[in-house]
């Protein structure tokens, strides 16, 4: 992943998020290239519900092994 790039976690956390289920989601969805989109009202409910401030462009992932969650910081440069 070392491409000469910062890297913040978010885009890590983007680039492990390829499993075939997710890709064929996006596909279906129209959303092949960019991570689809959570719905605002959802957002707005689950930040109510937790009292959290959740980001607009919050997304969705699908199938994180635990290794990746742990390799994802080794990933992220600052």
């Amino acid at each position: 992943m070392d491409d000469g790039r910062a890297h913040s976690l978010r885009d890590v956390l983007e680039r492990f998020n390829r499993k075939e289920r997710n890709l064929l989601i996006r596909y279906i969805l129209g959303n092949v290239e960019t991570p689809p989109k959570l719905c605002r009202q959802f957002l707005q409910r689950v930040s109510e519900k937790l009292e959290l401030d959740i980001p607009e462009d919050a997304w969705w992932a699908t199938d994180y092994h635990i290794s990746w969650l742990g390799a994802c910081p080794r990933n992220t440069v600052r």
